[in-house]
């Protein structure tokens, strides 16, 4: 899946503003679906509903919410999964009990499909690096600065 920097910005204003027009996040499906945003009944505008709303006011930026948007695309997941399954493997051979613990406790639900990537799990660029430097300032495979 190709995105673009526009569609990035179509969805922060989807999330600040709660509607935008239908073609400026057409790329993206699954958001629909999960019920993360409506079309309205002229078709010509999404509409964020409250199961985002909510997610905004969860997560501690717009950038992160943005991101779990995206990570719902099978693609995007898949690439990202393999790279936080690594992260967790390098917290196991650190021998960083709590730290792995935690980390685990944050990811919930999200964390038994990541024990299934394990096997795949690999710190290496995706490819959605553009994305992430959008994103993240960085790619998703780099630790963050601190």
């Amino acid at each position: 899946m190709k995105l673009s920097h526009s569609t990035i910005r179509n969805l922060e204003q989807l999330l600040t503003i709660g509607e935008i027009p239908t073609a400026d996040i057409s790329p993206l499906k699954i958001g629909q679906n999960l019920g993360m945003w409506i079309t309205s009944t002229d078709g010509s505008r999404i509409i964020a509903t409250p199961a985002t709303v909510q997610l905004l006011q969860t997560l501690p930026s717009l950038s992160e919410t943005v991101a779990a948007l995206l990570s719902c695309e099978a693609d995007i997941r898949q690439a990202w999964g393999k790279i936080i399954a690594a992260r967790l493997q390098e917290l196991g051979t650190r021998r960083d009990a709590q730290g792995l613990s935690e980390a685990i406790n944050t990811l919930g639900q999200a964390s038994e499909t990541l024990i299934q990537l394990l096997p795949q799990a690999a710190l290496s660029s995706s490819n959605y690096t553009e994305l992430e430097r959008t994103l993240f300032d960085a790619p998703a495979e780099q630790a963050p600065n601190l």
